[in-house]
């Protein structure tokens, strides 16, 4: 008893489960298949008579009227006027789809176009993946094409293709395909068409970052196009506001925002940076914006006084000579004498000119002696001892 009940529970479920697959397929409207057209084309016909044939010809549940009312529908130009003069019944079809095949079915006539087509295939131009699965996609229809005319590819003829479609890639793909196969056994077609599919693949990988890429460098380009300060259209190093603030103002604002200290834009660091541009005070990889002067050395510059501008002689006296005393003349009184100095511009790596001077010196025989001595007009002394 509990058997029977479990095998109708089981009849059951499986009824409703048919039923709810028919409604759910009776849901699904699938779009109305068209017929393919032939219009004459020699190398056309193997396509359409095995599309017409599995459509039509072969279709049991339809009547000779009915298809040969689609053969008629399906020809226009010359195909149709070989069969436009027979009347639609069900015994003219056998005898126009007879009369259509006898006229455009001739093994010979095909083969050529095929093979006239397939030499004719446009060589690859550069490493294109349209250029490259359209090749593919040419071969295996040769090769389907020749296999629906009987003719199968052995070895030889497999080693011929393989050589032909060789010579239509382009330098690269060539070079890498024999950089794949370095062993001296002869590829086969197959292996030469599963590379070029490979290849066509890694190209549209390779187009696709380039574009994520360069989408990136222009949302980036957009955002850096906006002043961080006061948000109008205009890079940082023309803001009117950023360029009012003193350079400890500024350098302290490309601190606080994340500002590149080389270049004034957002979104990287100075380590990143790929700027080129340099200060034109001090040459270092920074705008001349945030230079900040050093004190030290601008301090021993301001020491220096430029009286004038004349070149002087090398041999020139900067110091008046200091007359020799007297022995009446006490030993302890000094001249103050009048120095005028010359100092070159200041060089971008701070080199500083000191001046000398000609000066008389008592020897410990007492005798009169001309020394040059330095000195710092940047000092507050210039000491002399024994």
């Amino acid at each position: 008893m509990p058997s029977a009940v479990n095998s109708d529970f089981e009849v059951k479920n499986q009824g409703s489960s048919h039923s709810l697959v028919s409604a759910r397929s009776a849901e699904v409207k699938l779009p109305t298949l068209s017929l393919p057209i032939f219009s004459g084309v020699t190398e056309e016909w193997l396509a359409f008579s095995d599309l017409f044939e599995a459509a039509v010809s072969n279709n049991n549940d339809l009547t000779g009227a009915q298809k040969l009312q689609y053969l008629k529908g399906s020809l226009k130009s010359d195909a149709l006027k070989i069969v436009n003069s027979l009347s639609i019944t069900n015994d003219n079809f056998d005898i126009a789809w007879k009369f259509v095949k006898d006229g455009y079915f001739n093994k010979r006539e095909i083969m050529s176009s095929l093979i006239k087509k397939f030499i004719n295939i446009t060589p690859l131009s550069g490493e294109s993946s349209t250029q490259i699965l359209s090749l593919i996609y040419s071969t295996k229809e040769f090769v389907r094409m020749l296999e629906s005319l009987e003719y199968h590819v052995d070895p030889t003829s497999d080693t011929l293709l393989m050589h032909m479609i060789l010579f239509k890639l382009d330098p690269n793909s060539r070079t890498w395909f024999e950089r794949t196969f370095l062993t001296d056994v002869i590829p086969r077609l197959d292996e030469l068409l599963q590379f070029l599919a490979t290849q066509a693949r890694s190209i549209t990988i390779s187009i696709t970052k380039r574009n994520v890429q360069r989408n990136v460098a222009l949302v980036t380009s957009n955002a850096q196009s906006q002043c961080p300060l006061c948000n109008a259209e205009h890079t940082l190093s023309r803001c009117d506001t950023f360029l009012k603030l003193s350079v400890q103002g500024r350098s302290d604002f490309v601190k606080t925002n994340n500002v590149c200290f080389n270049c004034l834009t957002q979104f990287h660091s100075v380590k990143t940076c790929k700027s080129k541009f340099r200060c034109k005070k001090c040459k270092k990889p920074h705008p001349s914006l945030l230079h900040i002067e050093n004190v030290s050395a601008k301090g021993r510059q301001g020491a220096v006084n430029v009286l004038n501008s004349t070149k002087l002689s090398v041999n020139a006296p900067v110091f008046s000579p200091v007359p020799i005393s007297s022995a009446s003349e006490p030993s302890e009184i000094s001249r103050v004498v009048d120095v005028t100095s010359c100092i070159s511009d200041v060089n971008p790596d701070i080199q500083i000119l000191l001046c000398t001077a000609l000066i008389q010196v008592r020897d410990i025989w007492g005798n009169s002696q001309t020394c040059r001595c330095l000195l710092d007009s940047g000092s507050q002394a210039s000491l002399i001892t024994n």
